[in-house]
C-alpha cells in the first residue's frame, strides 16, 4: 500500500493544487480521492477532489463577518444601547441547581402544585354546575340562571366598551385643545 504522502503529492488534472486549503491537501480523505484521481484519469474524478477540496471556511467567515457587522448595527441603536439591562429574576442566582429543562427541583415543585391547584379548582366548578344543573332538572332554573348571568356579561362588556370609548374621546378632544392653544 503507497504512503499517503506520496499519493497526495501527485497531481490531479484539473485541479489547480493553490486552489487547496493546506489542511485538506495532507488528509488521508483528499490523498485518497487524489490518487483515485490520477489512476482514472478523467474529467469526473477531477470535479469531486475540487467540490472536495473546496475552501468552506471561508464562505462561513464571510456570513461571520456579515452578520457580527449587523448585530454591531443593532447594537449601536440608541433604543437598543440605552435599555436597563435585565438583572434579578432573569440571571441565575448563586447555588442555583437545575434539575430538568432549566428550572431546580424546588420550582419544579411548585410548578406541579400550582398546576394541580388550578385543575383542582376547575374541576371543583365544573362539578359545581352539574351539581346545580342536577339538582334543579326539573324546573329549568340552572338554564334561566345561566341565561341571566350571561346576559349581565353582555350588559357589563357593553359598558366597559362604551366608558373606554368616552374616555378615548375625551382624551382626544382635550389634546387637540392643547395642540390648538399651543399653535396660538
Amino acid at each position: 500500500m503507497a504512503d499517503a504522502k506520496a499519493v497526495a503529492s501527485k497531481p490531479v488534472p484539473g485541479v489547480d493544487a493553490s486552489d487547496v486549503a493546506p489542511e485538506i491537501k495532507d488528509s488521508p480523505a483528499s490523498a485518497a480521492s487524489a490518487g483515485g484521481a490520477a489512476a482514472a484519469g478523467g474529467k469526473p474524478a477531477a470535479k469531486e477532489a475540487a467540490a472536495q477540496a473546496a475552501p468552506v471556511e471561508d464562505s462561513n467567515d464571510a456570513l461571520n463577518a456579515r452578520f457580527t457587522k449587523l448585530g454591531d448595527e443593532y447594537a449601536a441603536l440608541p433604543q437598543i444601547k440605552d435599555r436597563v439591562k435585565r438583572t434579578g429574576w432573569a440571571r441565575l442566582q448563586p447555588g442555583y441547581k437545575i434539575f430538568c429543562c432549566g428550572n431546580s427541583l424546588g420550582d419544579l415543585l411548585i410548578i406541579l402544585t400550582l398546576f394541580l391547584i388550578l385543575y383542582t379548582c376547575v374541576g371543583l366548578f365544573w362539578w359545581g354546575l352539574l351539581e346545580f344543573y342536577l339538582a334543579t332538572q326539573q324546573d329549568w332554573a340552572a338554564l334561566y340562571t345561566f341565561a341571566g348571568v350571561l346576559g349581565a356579561g353582555w350588559i357589563v362588556f357593553g359598558i366597559v366598551v362604551s366608558c373606554g370609548e368616552c374616555a378615548y374621546a375625551r382624551a382626544m378632544q382635550e389634546s387637540e385643545e392643547a395642540v390648538g392653544e399651543d399653535a396660538a
